[in-house]
């Protein structure tokens, strides 16, 4: 699947969301709380572990990211203030806290257009520890097609709050979440990022 050319450096990007200030506190005060708790892998921090959401995640040839820059900054001059509603907490992928927010249709078109100018800059390059065995056939599909998951009808935005050390704990982190928590906030635009370990953002570029 896929291919890296000899002797390329590859870097992970993230095209992501942030989010407005009050949410980043309130998204890095909780992930904190559960990792405090023993309970994740990471803690979300400003300014080094950034808490977004993301739109399209791949694997480039370092090369070409200014071309990448270059492409996002072409969409980010189309686009207009929208709405971000943030709702539900939840487990997913047995490990993972995700505060959701409502799939808007802006936000589907919005991934499709990054994804139709940016995949093919990464020249088939594939993320190098994503375990190909246990993904469903479809994930497996959008995982050759586009680099990465969670693609159109499988498209699921989120913040991603904590990674759970151990799934038998997940239970555990999302009482301490809660159900739900209902915030909105008004995106101006998209930020191109660094890829970190467990999907985080390290850096904004």
């Amino acid at each position: 699947m896929g291919s890296q050319h000899l002797g390329d450096e590859v870097s992970g990007l993230n095209v992501v969301i942030l989010p407005s200030r009050p949410i980043n506190k309130e998204a890095i005060n909780l992930s904190n709380e559960i990792f405090n708790s023993g309970l994740s892998s990471f803690a979300l921090e400003d300014g080094k572990l950034y808490p977004h959401i993301t739109l399209y995640q791949a694997y480039f040839p370092t090369r070409n990211i200014p071309i990448v820059k270059a492409e996002l900054s072409a969409i980010s001059k189309s686009l207009e203030n929208f709405r971000i509603d943030l709702n539900s907490f939840s487990v997913e992928f047995d490990n993972w806290l995700f505060w959701n927010c409502a799939k808007t249709k802006y936000l589907e078109n919005l991934q499709a257009t990054i994804i139709e100018r940016l995949n093919p800059l990464r020249e088939g390059n594939l993320p190098p520890t994503i375990n190909v065995n246990n993904l469903t056939n479809d994930y497996k599909e959008d995982l050759e097609k586009f680099g990465t998951l969670l693609v159109g009808s499988r498209y699921m935005p989120h913040i991603t709050i904590a990674h759970i050390k151990e799934a038998k704990d997940a239970q555990v982190a999302l009482e301490k979440a809660g159900n739900s928590l209902e915030r909105v906030f008004i995106c101006s635009g998209i930020s191109l990022t660094m890829l970190g370990s467990l999907g985080t953002v390290t850096e904004i570029i």
